[in-house]
């Protein structure tokens, strides 16, 4: 299988990232960077990491 996706698939690597595969050597070696996926992103309005969104205004209505 092509691609990081394909080796996590390949392999199956629940709840990790595959950032990085080199297949290289005699024999052939693969050496896979993985990393842990984690749902984090600094948050616009207090500047902290979070992992849950959390609203910090009172959003308007739609109205149609």
């Amino acid at each position: 299988m092509p691609g990081e996706d394909g080796w996590r698939v390949a392999l199956n690597l629940e709840g990790v990232e595959v950032g990085q595969a080199e297949v290289a050597g005699e024999p052939r070696q693969v050496r896979l960077t993985v990393v842990r996926g984690w749902p984090v992103a600094v948050c616009p309005h207090c500047g902290e990491g979070r992992t849950q969104v959390h609203q910090t205004r009172e959003l308007d209505g739609v109205h149609a």
